[in-house]
């Protein structure tokens, strides 16, 4: 069922974001106390100004008649960044969001010889800076989904991030969830508590275990083991949500759990790699011991909880056997 109200609300906010980028943002020439690299060059100086308080997590780029000239990479919370050595000329500048989704810009950027043009450039939210609540009620799939809209109205043609790109917008819904799981478990007894935390760090160890084999069998990246947290703790908000609960398991399904948390193994070969150079061969043969490792400390957990948590881990550690 299409939930119409959150879909306006995500349309509203696109919307608000264009407008913002519509504005021209301030800007004005002065004397400063920036050394200026020649006499025949300037300085741009300024900040990213987020209307409603949030982080920021980004860069800004700057152009002439939209070819691309800099960029600034090390934004920090306070938003400041700054170019020198720059030719007189009119410029505009971008922010990107993630360093790739564009939130706010400025046009008609003026520099001048021996001068600083300091420039503030006002965007109403940032992607980076979304309270987790927010994060957390359009859910793992909403979220992407939200990530995704941004980046196509922002001009991107393709509407998808890079490597890196994703891995932040997945690790923020990871620490978003992870933070809500850990609220959750503390009203549990306390050896609850530390088998929570046990599952948490066991079926990370074999996740990270897995992709860093894929990574040398030329078939997968340790990228994709940030992405993963989302996940698992999607999972473990689930594992939460039915602790205590007495649900049935049938034979059948606690039968297929112990033969999907006895064949752990089979989700990588421990035969072959693909390597740079032999050099490497040790490191791999130490990364393959390393899951196997990870692997027996999840089946020999997963055994441990309960036949309904018991079936829930091997279903969710059962997919990386496919």
């Amino acid at each position: 069922m299409i939930d119409y109200k959150r879909q306006m609300a995500r349309s509203s906010i696109i919307l608000i974001v264009l407008l913002m980028m519509v504005l021209s943002g301030s800007v004005h020439a002065q004397d400063w106390d920036i050394p200026q690299s020649r006499d025949t060059t300037g300085t741009i100086s300024g900040t990213i100004f987020v209307i409603d308080g949030g982080k920021i997590d980004g860069t800004v780029e700057l152009l002439i008649n939209d070819a691309y000239i800099a960029e600034f990479w090390n934004l920090d919370e306070s938003g400041e960044f700054y170019f020198e050595g720059i030719a007189p000329g009119t410029y505009q500048l971008l922010f990107f969001d993630f360093g790739e989704i564009l939130m706010g810009e400025t046009k008609g950027v003026r520099v001048e010889a021996g001068r600083n043009t300091d420039v503030t450039i006002t965007v109403y939210f940032t992607l980076s800076g979304m309270v987790c609540q927010d994060i957390l009620e359009m859910g793992i799939e909403g979220y992407f989904e939200f990530v995704d809209d941004l980046l196509l109205e922002s001009g991107d043609a393709y509407g998808w991030l890079s490597e890196r790109g994703e891995d932040r917008v997945a690790q923020i819904y990871g620490d978003c969830k992870a933070d809500e799981n850990d609220l959750l478990v503390e009203n549990f007894p306390d050896d609850e508590q530390d088998r929570f935390f046990e599952l948490r760090e066991v079926l990370e160890d074999f996740e990270w275990g897995y992709y860093s084999v894929m990574f040398f069998m030329g078939t997968g990246a340790t990228h994709f083991g940030i992405r993963t947290q989302s996940w698992r703790e999607e999972f473990l908000g689930d594992v939460i949500a039915g602790n205590g609960k007495q649900s049935e398991v049938s034979i059948e399904e606690l039968d297929e759990a112990l033969d999907i948390l006895n064949n752990l193994e089979s989700a990588i070969s421990t035969s072959e790699g693909e390597y740079w150079d032999e050099d490497f061969e040790d490191l791999y043969r130490d990364t393959v011991n390393e899951f196997l490792a990870a692997a027996e400390r999840v089946r020999e957990l997963a055994l441990t909880l309960r036949d309904p948590i018991t079936v829930m881990v091997a279903d969710y550690v059962g997919d990386y056997l496919e």
